[in-house]
């Protein structure tokens, strides 16, 4: 897997303080916010367009993931905030 930057993962900390997410859930956003840069990475999709979330959310189907949480376009949210 792909790392996110420490600097992108700070900011995106800050994001979820800002954005009122408790801390119990905090792990959930930052893991989906792991995967979609992960993702973004490996197949050529830019991080910061919505086009690239259609294809991560095809992604998970296709992996058969039984339940897309709330958190898997949060993380495209930090990006265009």
């Amino acid at each position: 897997m792909i790392s996110v930057p420490s600097d992108i993962m700070a900011r995106f900390q800050v994001f979820l303080n800002r954005q009122s997410v408790h801390k119990q859930y905090q792990p959930y956003y930052k893991k989906w916010f792991r995967f979609y840069w992960d993702f973004c990475h490996k197949y050529h999709h830019p991080v910061s367009k919505h086009e690239s979330l259609r294809p991560f959310i095809e992604k998970l189907r296709q992996k058969k993931t039984e339940r897309l949480p709330n958190q898997t376009g949060f993380g495209f949210r930090f990006f265009v905030s």
